[in-house]
């Protein structure tokens, strides 16, 4: 029906409803002989690996002579399928050729082969563009570090991508892992939008730990079919700085140094007893490091020893009863000193009431200038490679620790 349509050189493509047919017209040739390059696939808008190939033999001479092509059809809104040239004759093999770039729909696109005056002998290349299994990969929202039972600030988003850009409409499911003690998700399924996205919102467990959400997607590469998000959460522990104001420039137990010098263990302290609910103390002030300070300071309390140490049991008389030092049960009140306890066997320690929501005041010692610190432990994230949330007094940009960078000294625990 189209082949009889057509009365002129096969340069003109014909459009009736969503295809596209062009045959190449003969006018002294006979034979169409297949060469090489149909039944090839790629992704939409790819340009085809193989050439196509044919031969056109002229039955009155007998020999080869140059051919055309033509594409003869496309899947319906395909718009953008080209041909490198309408074909390219090499006298020496008699073989005439031409590259397909497939359109951006996926489907089968056809292509004529023949030469002038055909009618009926030509030979149809049948090629696909064929949409590769879609990707799965983290867009964003990864290594997010929050508060226990609150929800995070950033959606868990992944992306979904096949050779030709973002995949829109693949199905995602999101689950927590059954190494979250418990998590909500805002939705368990999604699909991906225009720019192959689709997300989650997390709210966070309630016990400082790994919080592992994992997302899958049925339809893609089994090799990319799922990924995991990691975020931690952390105990909500006030945070105080030992060198802010008023307290900072205040002095530390009437030495020459300030609370900003040597206030660590003080302002770790105030911390728990917040977060314990305590915000009074024994003077019937506000609980922060420098009421802390003035309290412990007074001879009537007795909070330091001679070597202006705090007594870390006095929080007991300070909170009225409300928060007790674990000074009997080690190793929470002990030092690596005499190899009594190594590090590691410290962190086992720390890990197993960090997941009970008990903080831990950490003393750490930096063990290039060998300066002693105190810090408070809100969360153990990333096992088996640890890394802490943290609370550092000193330093209120320094919220994660790696304890192999820092040593840890010793652990100090309390409980209401």
């Amino acid at each position: 029906m189209i082949a009889a349509r057509i009365t002129g050189i096969m340069t003109t493509r014909i459009t009736d409803a969503t295809t596209a047919m062009v045959d190449a017209i003969c006018v002294c040739c006979d034979v169409i002989k297949y060469v090489s390059g149909s039944g090839q696939s790629g992704a939409p808008k790819s340009t085809l690996p193989q050439p196509l190939v044919i031969q056109v033999i002229f039955i009155y001479l007998g020999q080869p002579d140059s051919g055309l092509f033509q594409i003869s059809s496309a899947p319906a809104g395909a718009t953008t399928e080209s041909l490198s040239s309408e074909g390219d004759f090499d006298p020496n093999t008699g073989y005439t050729s031409t590259s397909l770039t497939l359109g951006e729909v996926p489907g089968v696109y056809q292509v004529y082969g023949g030469c002038f005056g055909c009618v009926h002998n030509y030979y149809t290349f049948n090629e696909t563009a064929a949409t590769a299994q879609p990707y799965l990969s983290i867009s964003t929202g990864n290594s997010q570090i929050g508060f226990v039972n609150q929800t995070l600030p950033e959606p868990l988003s992944v992306i979904s991508t096949t050779t030709a850009g973002p995949a829109q409409g693949v199905p995602i499911n999101f689950a927590i892992s059954t190494a979250t003690p418990v998590g909500i998700l805002s939705v368990s399924s999604a699909t991906t939008n225009s720019n192959g996205l689709a997300s989650t919102v997390l709210t966070l467990s309630n016990v400082p730990v790994d919080n592992y959400v994992n997302a899958t997607c049925p339809s893609c590469a089994p090799q990319a079919s799922s990924v995991t998000f990691h975020e931690c959460a952390k105990l909500n522990v006030p945070y105080f700085n030992q060198a802010a104001l008023p307290w900072g420039t205040t002095t530390y137990d009437g030495t020459a140094n300030t609370m900003g010098d040597k206030g660590c263990a003080v302002s770790s302290l105030a911390m728990l007893a917040q977060f314990y609910g305590v915000t009074t103390g024994a003077d019937g002030k506000p609980v922060n490091p420098g009421n802390l300070n003035a309290w412990l300071e007074n001879p009537a309390n007795g909070g330091y020893n001679q070597y202006h140490d705090l007594k870390w049991a006095k929080i007991f008389d300070y909170t009225g009863g409300a928060i007790q030092f674990q000074a009997t049960a080690p190793p929470y009140n002990s030092t690596i000193i005499g190899g009594i306890y190594t590090q590691s066997q410290l962190e086992g320690f720390i890990q197993q009431d960090l997941s009970q929501g008990l903080p831990i005041i950490a003393f750490v010692k930096n063990p290039t200038t060998e300066h002693l610190h105190f810090i408070v432990l809100t969360s153990v994230c990333g096992l088996p490679n640890v890394v802490y949330a943290v609370n550092d007094p000193g330093n209120s940009g320094f919220s994660v620790w790696d304890s192999k960078g820092y040593v840890l000294y010793g652990v100090r625990r309390f409980f209401k």
